[in-house]
């Protein structure tokens, strides 16, 4: 079974070994509720990573100089009253059980600096969260909440805010105006309008809008540090020009949503490195493409291109390609240029000729791609062993 782990799960433990190996001789790490509760008075760290009790461990409670706590898993559907008497508490992670709401007393624990409740079934977040003004970072991830309450402004400190995967409509009017947030992410919910304030956030470095029901972007352009935007999966028709006016932008992905070009502005993003516009209805490359110098991945696979400009040995730092699934019959010899390449992906187009004494001059390229499968052969394609692979891959 292949298990992985989020970049929010990794840093909560980085943190958790950073406050173990700061812990005085007369203050304990335990990984076990009875070896703990034996002497409540020295439990510093207590790390439980699979618990199945139906209730939870009352025990904890009597532990007053606890400063971390981690419990994963158990069938427990709500936390205990006198929560907020463990007033030490710096980094809190309750995960993978059945609670399905936050106790208002959580607003006690007022050295508490990272709060992860993801995969729970959490219906909403009480406003006394407010009063957490040290957390620098709230993972909310993969729970049922529907609302963000708008006093979530109060956590003034906040740094890494995870709400994704819930089933949030609205995000709060002024959650652009915390003063430190650099990363969002609020993917798969059901928002459908960016709130004024996030659009014009002075601090925001890393925002995940993707796999909601977004038509325009309403503002963003005040996103002045800004360096990687996700706003995939959503129901795009239209770009904003603003969009690539972004100072700082270097990652941008706008696949799966229904664009049929990309605005001529996009010549001004020039600190932009990865472009993935994949999955939509685009006919051509955008003119001004090649004048970003910095380029180093693009992807309009699943699109409708038809030609690539001769201008795109221009863009000397690619290192990938894709454009797979596309209506492409050639490709320009100016492909020779780009010595940087190293994957290239043709698949499934209707190619006709390639310029092999310029492809030859591409002594990078690690993978190489342009097989085409035929229509009645999709269906056994989806047959095909896992490591099978396809006619015109190099070695």
């Amino acid at each position: 079974m292949k298990i992985s782990y989020s970049l929010a799960t990794i840093i909560f433990w980085f943190s958790v070994s950073t406050a173990v190996a700061q812990t005085p001789d007369s203050l304990k790490t335990f990984t076990s509720i009875e070896e703990a509760a034996k002497n409540p008075d020295v439990v510093r760290t207590l790390r439980i990573n699979r618990y199945d009790k139906d209730v939870f461990p009352s025990e904890v409670l009597k532990m007053k100089n606890l400063r971390v706590f981690a419990l994963r898993g158990g069938k427990y559907q709500s936390l205990p009253p006198g929560l907020g008497q463990l007033n030490q508490l710096r980094i809190l992670q309750i995960e993978n059980s059945l609670i399905s709401d936050i106790p208002d007393e959580i607003g006690k624990l007022e050295e508490l600096t990272q709060l992860n409740l993801q995969n729970n079934k959490l219906t909403k977040v009480p406003s006394s969260i407010s009063k957490l003004s040290k957390m620098t970072m709230l993972n909310l991830s993969n729970n049922m909440i529907t609302e963000i309450p708008n006093s979530v402004s109060g956590m003034t400190a906040l740094v890494d805010l995870n709400l994704a995967s819930n089933k949030i409509s609205t995000l709060p009017d002024d959650i652009g105006n915390l003063p430190q947030l650099r990363t969002i992410n609020v993917k798969g919910n059901q928002i459908s309008v960016i709130p004024k304030s996030l659009g014009s956030s002075k601090s925001l470095v890393n925002v995940d809008l993707s796999n909601n029901k977004l038509s325009n972007l309403g503002g963003i352009g005040g996103l002045l540090k800004i360096e990687n935007l996700d706003l995939s999966s959503n129901a795009l028709s239209k770009l904003d020009d603003a969009l690539f006016d972004l100072p700082e932008i270097k990652v941008i992905n706008v696949s799966g949503n229904s664009l049929q070009s990309l605005p001529q502005s996009i010549t001004k993003a020039k600190k932009l490195r990865a472009l993935n516009a994949s999955k939509n209805q685009i006919s051509q490359l955008p003119a001004g493409l090649a004048e970003l110098s910095q380029l180093d991945m693009i992807d309009f696979s699943e699109n409708s291109i038809k030609e690539i400009p001769e201008s795109i040995g221009n863009l000397e730092n690619l290192q990938t390609i894709d454009l797979a699934k596309n209506n492409l019959r050639t490709i320009p010899g100016s492909i020779g240029k780009l010595t940087k390449l190293r994957s290239f992906d043709l698949t499934d187009n209707p190619l006709e000729s390639l310029p092999i004494k310029d492809l030859i001059k591409l002594y990078n390229l690690k993978k190489f791609m342009f097989f085409q499968s035929p229509p009645a052969a999709n269906k056994e394609l989806q047959k095909a062993p896992a490591d099978a692979k396809p006619v015109g891959e190099k070695k």
